[in-house]
C-alpha cells in the first residue's frame, strides 16, 4: 500500500473514532440535561411571596396581591394609568372588604362583611361623602340610609 493511501486510510478511521466519541459524549450530555430542563418546566405546587406584581406587556404593574405584617392581605387592581381603580381585601381584624374606585382614586363603593355576618353596601359621591348606606346584620335585620351632600341624614329606613 502506497504511503498516502496509509495515511489517508489512518485518517478516516482516527476522524471516525473522534466522530463517535463526539457522538456518545453528546448524547450522554444530553440525557443530563433533559431531565434537568424538564424539571425547569415543571408547575410549583405553591409558589410564596409577601407581594406578587402582575404587569401588562408594557412593564406596568396592572395589579398586585400583598400580604402586610399587620395582618392585612389584599388584591388591587389598577388601570393603565396606574391608579387603583378596584380592591378586594381582609382586614386586620379579619373583615372582608370590596372597593370601588373612580379615575381620581376616591372610593365610590365599598361593600364590607365582617366575621360576625354583617354586611353592607355604602356608595359615596367624588368627594367620597357617604350618599347611601344599606346594611344587613346578622339576625337579617337590614336597614336603608340616604344622606345628602353635607352628610347629613335624609332618609332612613330601620
Amino acid at each position: 500500500m502506497k504511503a498516502w493511501a496509509k495515511a489517508a486510510a489512518q485518517g478516516a478511521a482516527c476522524g471516525l473514532t473522534i466522530g463517535l466519541v463526539l457522538l456518545i459524549g453528546l448524547r450522554l450530555r444530553w440525557s443530563q440535561v433533559a431531565p434537568a430542563r424538564a424539571e425547569e418546566l415543571a408547575v410549583a405546587d405553591v409558589v410564596k411571596a409577601k407581594r406578587f406584581e402582575v404587569v401588562d406587556a408594557a412593564g406596568k404593574v396592572r395589579a398586585v396581591l400583598s400580604a402586610l405584617p399587620d395582618g392585612r392581605s389584599g388584591l388591587s387592581v389598577v388601570d393603565a394609568e396606574g391608579k387603583a381603580r378596584a380592591g378586594l381585601g381582609v382586614t386586620s381584624d379579619g373583615k372582608a372588604l370590596l372597593t370601588l374606585s373612580d379615575a381620581a382614586e376616591k372610593i365610590r363603593a365599598g361593600v364590607p362583611v365582617t366575621s360576625g355576618g354583617e354586611a353592607a353596601l355604602g356608595l359615596a359621591d367624588a368627594a367620597e361623602k357617604k350618599r347611601v348606606f344599606l346594611d344587613l346584620a346578622a339576625d337579617g335585620s337590614a336597614g336603608l340610609s340616604l344622606y345628602d351632600a353635607a352628610g347629613k341624614v335624609i332618609w332612613e329606613a330601620p
